[in-house]
């Protein structure tokens, strides 16, 4: 069996395994949390999201596919994560206060301040989890995430079922995070340095510059509706469109992380040996193809009794969001991996451009279409 099946195969089982888990939890969730609840963690945790984005800095992905990786670079990698996490951990704290104020809502702020304590941990497994996928070591990962989301399940049922409410799901996470940050030390290759250093800092810079720029976009287009519904509507409407996405990134979960996690690490390999990107990207459409069609199409068709059965007739609100966000998802479908593919041969600025005139367009959308209602979010 290849290498690059085994990791699909490592990435896929762990996929499955996480999904069950997650899954339970969000059943468990919608029974022990109200639609508010869940609609303020969302909030935060959106805004949390656009600082995860940034604490990277695109050092993964230059970990990644960088050829000639040296202890020098790898020491640099590690002073630029250190030094924008805990920057951000910083601009979170003082920051939490006016998103409270700004949403009306004084709970954003508990959650944003538990939420920071994870930018303090992170820096310390980026670059060993980074180099983890550059050699393909999907075993230890696959360990690492199955391991770090049943702590944070566990944690955060516990809590939720304690009486914490929505700060359950915060202090979920902080208990992954560590989970994570204690399992990525126990598997650390020796190759990666532990002390940090400056030389060769500004080619990482380049990269990392561009690399983030890229992932806060795409994470800017999904917390798109979170944010202007949340601003606009009321915290159950976000809860109401939170469920019906929840089930909409299943695929995501089931079937495009596993590829995600291999397929960069393969194209950058495959560009990095002169392979044809054309010939990569008519394969994986006709793979994803198969797919996609007949997932969406089933899921929107089963779209109420799936509801219902697994969160409640208080979710009923979500049925019809959930079908036109199926109709979009089919749209989107061939071109799940070309961000993946323009990344591998170098072509940031331009993956950059097409996602800011997408995130642009769908955010003047949805700021005119919220105050109508979920439907008229659902269709823009």
């Amino acid at each position: 069996m290849s290498k690059v099946r085994k990791s699909i195969l490592f990435s896929l089982g762990q996929n499955y395994a996480s999904f069950v888990l997650q899954f339970a939890v969000s059943i468990i969730l919608a029974r022990l949390l109200n639609p508010s609840e869940i609609g303020l963690y969302s909030i935060a945790a959106v805004l949390i999201g656009f600082a995860s984005s940034m604490r990277d800095f695109g050092i993964s992905s230059y970990i990644i596919q960088e050829r000639d990786l040296t202890p020098d670079k790898i020491r640099a990698a590690f002073t630029l994560t250190l030094f924008t996490a805990w920057t951000l951990a910083l601009v979170i704290l003082l920051g939490s206060k006016y998103a409270a104020e700004f949403y009306h809502q004084p709970g954003v702020r508990s959650v944003m301040q538990i939420l920071a304590l994870n930018f303090v941990l992170i820096p310390f497994g980026t670059v060993p989890m980074a180099y983890m996928y550059k050699k393909m070591e999907f075993q230890y990962v696959a360990l690492i995430k199955f391991f770090t989301n049943l702590t944070g399940a566990i944690a955060t049922v516990t809590l939720a079922y304690m009486g914490y409410s929505y700060l359950s799901m915060a202090w979920g996470s902080v208990a992954s995070i560590l989970c994570t940050f204690s399992l990525v030390q126990l598997w650390r290759s020796k190759d990666i340095p532990f002390f940090p250093g400056l030389k060769g800092i500004g080619k990482v810079l380049s990269f990392g510059s561009l690399s983030s720029g890229t992932t806060l976009l795409i994470d800017l287009c999904q917390a798109e509706p979170d944010l202007i519904i949340g601003r606009l509507s009321n915290m159950a409407s976000v809860g109401y469109f939170g469920r019906a996405m929840g089930l909409i990134t299943i695929f995501d979960m089931l079937v495009m992380r596993a590829i995600w996690d291999v397929a960069f690490p393969h194209f950058s390999e495959q560009s990095k040996n002169n392979q044809s990107m054309g010939k990569v990207f008519e394969d994986t459409l006709s793979l994803l193809s198969i797919v996609t069609w007949p997932f969406f199409i089933n899921l929107a068709l089963m779209a109420h009794p799936i509801i219902v059965s697994i969160y409640g007739k208080q979710w009923t609100a979500s049925v019809l969001p959930l079908q036109l966000l199926c109709l979009f998802a089919l749209t989107k479908s061939p071109f799940l991996l070309m961000g993946s593919i323009m990344l591998a041969i170098g072509k940031i600025e331009q993956n950059i451009y097409q996602l800011l005139i997408r995130v642009t367009l769908r955010g003047i959308l949805i700021f005119i279409t919220a105050p109508r209602g979920l439907i008229a979010v659902g269709v823009a």
